[in-house]
């Protein structure tokens, strides 16, 4: 029984697949109606035109061509399954999952394929929006257990701490200036109050610290800490300071700021390295939308709506994706020696003022800090 062409072509266009043919070069000669459909243009636009040349990303394009004319030469296997990015006559961006199979001569020799695809870019995206929204959750949940944590030893710890530095204050009181004991003391005064400033950052980093809030001038905060900043960086370093105006008044403790842009130049200073480079604060008001909020992992944490913010970045070494993921962690470090928590009480003081940061680096191209502060009505 001999099968209708036009029935085979209707029975092809009828199926809810992608089907289409190349020859030995990669020329389109057949195509369905759900290809068309993917495709985005008509069958008369599209038969004929090379695969190769107008529907793969320019970044793939190279290496996927290699991989067909190696096919057609018979140097390799064909793929049956791959799954691989398009890009359609509109300039959409689709993700196909393919079923190949060679068209072979009767000599023996491939002469073109025949492809079936499925189109799962909404799967695919699915999938990567429930992993991104999986690891925001995870993320943010390991961030309040150990700021639980880190609060409530901060606490216990500040109460013994005070209570040494308060017996070493009556101890020395009660000492004539010769007493040989007064050094000793002195070292465990010294040591208590550096302790107190660690109890104090894990306070900032769990949220719990007392502070006080009022309205504050970003811009003025920062721009007089410019001198102590500057002083205190080393001699190969540089220190810019921009101002976009205007810029909104905010809610928050003058004091935390300040510790929060100096934890930040810091970590700068550090990243640069004895090689040297750059630090540029920049102070400025934004407005944050839905899809800035997005994009930053921020959109389960803040509203749309103005910021303003503070900006801290260099030139310096940069870090990788899985180094920023654990940026902010109590006591992470890249360094060799030391721990600390400046970068875990700048998210903890962010956050306490109801903002957070957003962090974009690269290896060997720096990094920025922008930490935003919610914008006072007006």
């Amino acid at each position: 029984m001999q099968i209708d062409p036009t029935l085979a072509v209707q029975y092809l266009d009828v199926a809810e697949t992608m089907l289409l043919a190349l020859d030995g070069q990669g020329n389109i000669t057949h195509i369905n109606r759900k290809a068309c459909e993917v495709l985005e243009g008509t069958e008369l636009q599209i038969l004929g035109l090379n695969w190769f040349d107008v529907f793969l990303l320019p970044e793939e394009k190279a290496e996927i061509r290699t991989i067909f004319d190696d096919l057609m030469a018979g140097r390799m296997e064909p793929a049956e399954r791959a799954e691989g990015n398009i890009q359609t006559l509109q300039g959409s961006r689709r993700i196909i999952s393919w079923h190949n199979t060679p068209v072979i001569s009767n000599s023996g020799r491939i002469r073109g394929t025949l492809s079936s695809g499925e189109d799962v870019t909404d799967r695919v995206r699915a999938l990567e929006e429930k992993a991104r929204l999986e690891h925001q959750i995870y993320s943010a949940r390991k961030l309040e257990s150990l700021g639980a944590l880190a609060g409530g030893i901060a606490h216990d710890y500040n109460n013994l701490l005070t209570a040494i530095l308060g017996n070493v204050d009556l101890a020395l009181d009660e000492c004539c200036a010769a007493n040989p004991t007064i050094p000793f003391l002195v070292e465990i005064q010294t040591a208590a109050q550096r302790a107190a400033v660690l109890a104090h950052q894990m306070l900032a980093f769990s949220g719990r610290s007392e502070f006080s809030a009022q309205e504050l001038d970003l811009a003025e905060t920062a721009r007089q800490m410019n001198g102590r900043l500057t002083a205190n960086l080393p001699a190969q370093a540089t220190y810019r300071f921009e101002l976009d105006a205007p810029v909104p008044p905010v809610k928050a403790d003058p004091y935390q700021v300040m510790q929060l842009i100096r934890n930040l130049v810091d970590n700068a200073a550090e990243a640069l390295g004895p090689t040297g480079g750059e630090i540029a604060v920049h102070v400025g008001g934004m407005m944050c939308g839905r899809e800035f909020l997005k994009e930053n992992g921020l959109d389960r944490k803040l509203p749309e709506g103005h910021y303003a913010f503070v900006e801290v970045a260099d030139t310096g070494c940069g870090m990788d994706q899985s180094t920023v993921d654990r940026l902010f962690d109590p006591f992470f470090t890249t360094k060799f020696t030391g721990r600390g928590l400046g970068l875990s009480a700048v998210l903890g003081i962010a956050r306490a003022h109801s903002g957070d940061v957003v962090v974009h680096s690269q290896p060997g191209r720096g990094s920025q800090f922008r930490v935003l502060f919610p914008a006072l009505a007006k």
